[in-house]
């Protein structure tokens, strides 16, 4: 079965409004040094569980997992605009996302805040965006 990571970049990645403005450049964590602007990068920030129980006792590991993904480019209005297609890609997601391989069910997605912030020794700029993602891991 996919990770929650796998399947919201098989899904990402397929989006064609954020194909459109960075390609398939989504990466985790950090910008590779050799990555071409504009790009989106993100990270898993923390997971909290809960555990979901029957009648026969525990049956899953329900989680909501804050991500933030940032949306690079080298004007601010860029990468508020990749940031704006993220959103509408994410934003209320539910069901089966991904392809192939890399399918996982989400419970929802939703939107929790976004901000610009300037990497001036870099001469970029980035726009945060997290959401909570409900599934089972």
């Amino acid at each position: 079965m996919a990770s929650i990571e796998e399947a919201l970049v098989s899904y990402l990645t397929g989006y064609s409004g954020l194909v459109a403005l960075v390609g398939t450049r989504v990466k985790p964590f950090h910008i590779p040094q050799s990555e071409e602007l504009p790009c989106v990068t993100y990270m898993r920030i923390d997971t909290p569980r809960s555990m979901t129980h029957s009648s026969s006792g525990a049956s899953g590991d329900l989680v909501t997992p804050r991500f933030q993904f940032d949306s690079w480019a080298i004007m601010l209005l860029d990468a508020q605009s990749i940031g704006s297609v993220l959103q509408a890609a994410l934003h209320g997601k539910k069901g089966n996302i991904g392809s192939g391989s890399y399918v996982k069910k989400m419970g929802l997605i939703y939107a929790d805040g976004g901000f610009p912030m300037e990497e001036p020794e870099l001469k970029i700029w980035r726009w945060v965006g997290q959401y909570i993602v409900c599934a089972e891991e």
